[in-house]
C-alpha cells in the first residue's frame, strides 16, 4: 500500500487522518469501520505512526467514529500513542497527544476543534480498563488582560495567553501539566 507524502498509510486515511468536518464526503461508520478490516486483512499495521507520530487511532478519535476506534483497540492499537506534538492551527505547537486528547477536540489549519463526549467516554473507560494513565487535555483560546487584537505580541508566547492546566483524571494538583491554548478564529477577525 502506497503511503502519501508525510507517510500516513490508507488505514490512517480510513480511519480519520486528515478528514476535516463538512469538507470531505463523510462515509458511514459502517461503512468506514468495513473499509478498516479490510486494509488490516491486506496487512496494514494498527500502530504505523505518520511523520507527526499520527495513528489511525488518533484519526478515528478525531472523527469520533466510536466502532472504528474499539475495533482498532481491539486489533491491538495502543491508546497510548503520542503524535510529536507539531502545529496543528495557528502555528502553536502543543504538548504530544494521545488519541484520547484528539477526541477532545484538535482544530487543524481550518477547522474548528469538535469533541466528541462519546469517543472520550469510550477510550477513557478502554484506557482505564488497561491501566493506562489518562490524560485529558483541553484547550481554550483565552484573551489575556494585555491581548491586543493586530498589535503584535507583548509575550514571548502565542496570543498573550496564560497557559491552560491539563491535569490527569483524579490526580493531583501537584501532577498539573501546562498546555499552550489554541487561539479560536475569531481572533484573527477584526471586531471593526
Amino acid at each position: 500500500m502506497i503511503p502519501t507524502f508525510d507517510h500516513s498509510t490508507t488505514l490512517m486515511v480510513a480511519s480519520g487522518v486528515g478528514w476535516a468536518e463538512g469538507t470531505i464526503r463523510e462515509y458511514t461508520e459502517d461503512q468506514t469501520l468495513e473499509l478498516v478490516k479490510l486494509l488490516l486483512g491486506l496487512g496494514s499495521e494498527a500502530n504505523a505512526a505518520n511523520d507527526h507520530g499520527i495513528t489511525a487511532l488518533h484519526g478515528a478519535a478525531y472523527k469520533g467514529a466510536n466502532k472504528v476506534v474499539q475495533f482498532l483497540v481491539d486489533h491491538g492499537a495502543d491508546l497510548a500513542a503520542k503524535d510529536k506534538g507539531e502545529d496543528f492551527a495557528f502555528g502553536v505547537s502543543s504538548v504530544h497527544m494521545t488519541p484520547l486528547n484528539w477526541a477532545e477536540g484538535v482544530p487543524i489549519g481550518m477547522s474548528s476543534a469538535i469533541a466528541h463526549n462519546d469517543t472520550v467516554a469510550l477510550m477513557t473507560r478502554m484506557m482505564q480498563e488497561l491501566g493506562i494513565p489518562v490524560m485529558s487535555n483541553t484547550f481554550h483560546g483565552n484573551k489575556g488582560e494585555n491581548y491586543q487584537f493586530g498589535g503584535g505580541a507583548l509575550d514571548p508566547g502565542f496570543g498573550n495567553r496564560p497557559a491552560e492546566p491539563a491535569t490527569k483524571i483524579g490526580a493531583p494538583l501537584t501532577e498539573v501539566v501546562w498546555l499552550p491554548p489554541l487561539l479560536p478564529l475569531t481572533d484573527w477577525l477584526d471586531p471593526r
